[in-house]
């Protein structure tokens, strides 16, 4: 069962880690961090995943 999750800080640590699993796994997350660029620089990294 796909989930919708919501993960703030998900540039870095836990929240990193955590976001790239349950997105690996199949569910769509909504995340933020404290800056825009941060948040560019995660999605670029996730190789056509989002």
């Amino acid at each position: 069962m796909k989930r919708l999750i919501v993960i703030t800080g998900i540039s870095r640590g836990l929240g990193r880690a955590m976001t790239e699993e349950f997105i690996n796994l199949g569910h769509t997350v909504i995340g933020c961090a404290r800056s825009k660029s941060a948040v560019e620089n995660f999605t670029v990294g996730l190789d056509g995943k989002t």
